[in-house]
């Protein structure tokens, strides 16, 4: 039973060296193979510009020059084609430099001498080995990928964070200069108590503009709506309903149905647990 269907591409000059590929191929039980023939290194590369082949054989009989050339840009262009070496003897020259991936080699008999007509066992099993190899590069250089993509996010992170902390800083001082100076004096003039309890909460809002509070609410319960944050954020600062409601200018049953779906909506209805204390954990 075939495992995988695996197109092959076969770079070769020699009628004799493809015979005895396609031959030593041609009963294979483990790989479904697609096999294309290609004369030369330009043919070769035209061919590998038109469809993904999953395994590349090239005749080390080719000229250095030929050889050298597709192999570069094999090792260039086509990294993820797992590449081997066929050398119709042992007198085949080596691959271009150490940059060069070539995930196997196969050794044939000189077929000059001596045609092959038979399958060698070790061919399927070193096409199975070159395959893994190729994806273990491939795996490779997706780590190394991955660990520069995530040192240079850290960089990033890094940068952002001391950036926020520095627009942070410049905020709080000039709230400190020129915001909390006439809260104060506003405080200090006559007031009605619904007033002074607005002027309150406007400089308890503003002092938490830095505060986790509603980030952490709403990463808890992010279906709050706009009303039920604001009343949440007063419950947790201890108001009553009726207070809640008499600042906010509507009826104490509109807060308590608000009541009901923050509870609802934090998952703790029906639960003996404090709504103030809660949301106080949140902080």
């Amino acid at each position: 039973m075939c495992l995988k269907k695996v197109k092959l591409l076969l770079v070769s000059d020699d009628s004799a060296t493809v015979g005895a590929i396609t031959d030593s191929l041609s009963g294979c039980s483990l790989l479904a193979l697609k096999i294309e023939i290609a004369a030369n290194a330009a043919s070769g590369l035209r061919k590998m510009g038109r469809e993904l082949f999953d395994i590349c054989l090239v005749d080390n009989s080719l000229t250095e020059t030929e050889s050298n050339y597709f192999l570069t840009k094999m090792a260039d262009e086509y990294r993820n084609t797992a590449l081997v070496i066929v050398d119709a003897s042992e007198k085949g020259h080596s691959p271009p430099g150490s940059h060069t991936p070539v995930d196997g080699r196969i050794l044939l008999n000189d077929h000059r001498a001596s045609p092959v007509r038979h399958r060698p066992p070790s061919v399927e099993s070193r096409l199975l080995a070159a395959l893994l190899s190729c994806k273990e590069r491939e795996i490779n250089c997706k780590t190394v990928l991955t660990e520069e993509l995530n040192t240079a996010l850290k960089v990033v992170t890094q940068t952002v964070g001391k950036d926020v902390f520095e627009i942070e800083e410049r905020m709080q001082m000039n709230l400190k200069l020129l915001v909390f100076p006439y809260i104060e004096q506003l405080k200090s003039t006559r007031l009605q108590k619904g007033q002074k309890w607005l002027i309150e909460i406007l400089e308890s809002n503003i002092r938490k503009i830095f505060s986790p509070f509603l980030k952490n609410l709403l990463a808890q319960s992010p279906q709050l709506s706009y009303a039920e944050s604001r009343v949440a954020d007063l419950i947790k600062e201890g108001k009553s309903s009726k207070e809640i409601a008499t600042m906010l200018g509507v009826s104490e049953k509109t807060i308590l149905t608000h009541r009901f779906h923050i509870r609802t909506k934090l998952g703790i209805k029906n639960k003996d647990v404090s709504l103030m204390s809660h949301l106080m954990s949140l902080q």
